[in-house]
């Protein structure tokens, strides 16, 4: 009987906070009120107790529309005369950092309620009902007056740690799970920042066309379930389960990645989960393993997010008539720098012109070569074709080159170091992405028996 992977994306129902869970008047000593104020000091406390500050996740709605569907990270510090120190960097700042200084309370509601009391321009600016000024456009005008992101500035606390590893926190109006953790003493908000924004946006650029994987582990026939993402990019990606149409049974789940202990860390907003066998996984968070280049869930560690093939990927560029290039401030080993600097002066003293580029291209079926270069205004190349290449694997090996023209021939003839590039492509070498899976726009190729004679091909 087929299987059937269902997976459904769902918010977390920890600890919620209703009014029975202070009245049970057998259970405890204290009165309900007694409690509460008891709880609200010890969280206060906690609050307080982290040095360094807290990475607040904040999330304005539950929806998945931009912008009010995206994620946030605000940095705050609690102090002891209830003031709190924040600071952010997003497009409700204008894409600068700012910092901000108020007062913060907790109020004693059905339970404590965490409540930015003055106001906070990193906090209540989620909260305004104005018309959101970096929305729509001439031709698709998108007005919020009177809803504005609709986030929140006073919050449930469900879940606070004694340890203080965390605390999970419920907008009052909108519902939307909000996590803090706890940073280092001595953290500077605007560095933290640009560091959680820098590793997402190399591993995740806004202009991102690239599908994931993720692995929810393996059936019982031993056979890998899998899930596909899509616009990752946007802050906002869909999943749905591998080999379906995404408009029809995707979800859209933001994320924010933070920083703690030295590593990086992937958390969803709602939860991931995967039913089998009777058995239900339920997860969220992912932390990234850099050496493996990809994340792997904190809860199943055989649960994972990975990126893309390389092989694969590179081979279906080339299909498309993609062009791999090589320049003079390309990323490179001294080794390619030197052939570079080399081929550049083989083209002067053949042509009188300057080397503008090498590329790396597919035309009629085979793999070509190209060397570009400019005379004063008047831009020319020379071809040079491989009868055949391979790259699978990640392994890349080339066949002996032909010129495509006479002048091609010259070159080769007369250029040692065109020779010397020709023969390291027909050893063996590796093709990997340059810094990460999940973002493959940059190349490099690794010759295998030198891994100094190195270079990275940009698309």
């Amino acid at each position: 009987m087929k299987k059937l992977l269902s997976m459904i994306l769902v918010l977390s129902t920890v600890l919620s906070i209703t009014s029975c869970k202070y009245e049970e008047d057998d259970i405890w000593d204290q009165s309900a009120a007694e409690r509460i104020e008891s709880l609200s000091k010890s969280y206060a406390q906690t609050l307080k107790d982290s040095k360094g500050g807290w990475a607040m996740e904040y999330y304005p709605t539950n929806t998945s529309t931009e912008v009010i569907g995206n994620g946030y990270l605000i940095m705050a510090k609690f102090n002891e005369n209830n003031t709190v120190a924040t600071g952010m960097k997003n497009v409700f700042s204008n894409n600068n950092y700012i910092s901000d200084f108020s007062t913060w309370e907790i109020n004693k509601d059905q339970g404590p309620v965490l409540s930015f009391s003055s106001y906070n321009n990193c906090i209540h600016v989620f909260a305004d009902p104005y018309d959101l000024p970096f929305t729509g456009n001439s031709e698709n005008e998108i007005n919020e007056e009177g809803k504005g992101a609709q986030g929140d500035y006073e919050f449930m606390m469900v879940d606070v740690p004694s340890d203080g590893d965390h605390v999970l926190l419920k907008g009052k109006k909108r519902g939307t799970y909000i996590r803090l953790i706890p940073v280092p003493e001595g953290t500077d908000f605007k560095t933290y920042i640009e560091d959680c924004q820098t590793i997402t946006a190399d591993l995740f650029p806004e202009s991102n066309e690239f599908s994931y994987t993720l692995y929810m582990g393996s059936d019982e026939d031993g056979n890998d379930v899998r899930l596909s993402t899509y616009d990752f990019g946007t802050g906002l990606p869909t999943i749905f389960p591998y080999g379906t149409d995404r408009i029809m049974t995707g979800e859209v789940n933001p994320f924010l990645i933070t920083k703690r202990n030295g590593k990086y860390y992937l958390r969803f907003r709602d939860e991931l989960e995967y039913q089998k066998d009777n058995e239900t996984k339920k997860f969220r968070e992912y932390e990234y393993n850099e050496e493996n280049d990809n994340f792997v869930s904190v809860d199943y560690p055989e649960c994972t997010i990975e990126g893309i093939d390389i092989s694969s990927f590179v081979n279906e560029q080339l299909e498309k008539g993609t062009l791999w290039k090589i320049n003079g401030n390309t990323n490179a080993s001294e080794f390619y720098k030197n052939l570079y600097a080399k081929i550049n002066e083989d083209i002067q003293s053949l042509k009188g012109a300057n080397l503008t580029g090498l590329t790396l291209l597919k035309l009629n079926g085979k793999l070509r070569f190209r060397v570009s270069y400019k005379k004063g205004n008047f831009p020319g190349m020379i071809n040079f074709d491989f009868a055949n290449y391979t790259l699978e694997d990640g392994i890349f090996t080339t066949s002996e080159s032909i010129a495509e023209s006479a002048e091609g021939t010259t070159l080769l003839q007369s250029s040692t170091a065109l020779q010397t590039l020709f023969a390291t492509w027909k050893q063996t070498n590796t093709i990997r992405a340059s810094k990460t899976k999940f973002n493959p726009n940059t190349i490099r190729i690794v010759n295998n028996d030198d891994a100094e004679k190195w270079v990275d091909l940009i698309k």
